[in-house]
């Protein structure tokens, strides 16, 4: 029974994982300016993380805007500014754009 019980737990982590991933591929690629010159602009998108006292607010930020984008139908993110509030916190400020798929 023990073994089982293991068994189900490792099937378990392994398929979040597997979601969490999916998801995180499915979001907008962030990319430099040049690569959105033929796409459609859409909007600015914003992730402020200030929930948390976490070293790299930076990347949780960008999350969280890149998460904005994707609800607006965006394919891809040009980050304009990183601005800090202290050391835990700031705001990713970006760029989104609808890119045609080839």
């Amino acid at each position: 029974m023990r073994k089982s019980s293991i068994t189900l737990l490792g099937a378990a982590i392994l398929a979040i994982s597997a979601r969490s991933s999916v998801a995180a591929e499915q979001l907008p690629q962030a990319v430099p300016e040049e690569q959105v010159a033929p796409c459609k602009y859409i909007s600015i998108v914003e992730g402020v993380q200030s929930s948390a006292k976490i070293n790299g607010w930076q990347e949780l930020a960008k999350n969280i805007a890149l998460k904005q984008a994707k609800k607006i139908n965006a394919s891809h993110v040009v980050w304009d500014q990183m601005i800090s509030l202290d050391k835990y916190k700031g705001i990713a400020v970006g760029k989104a754009y609808q890119c045609k798929s080839e």
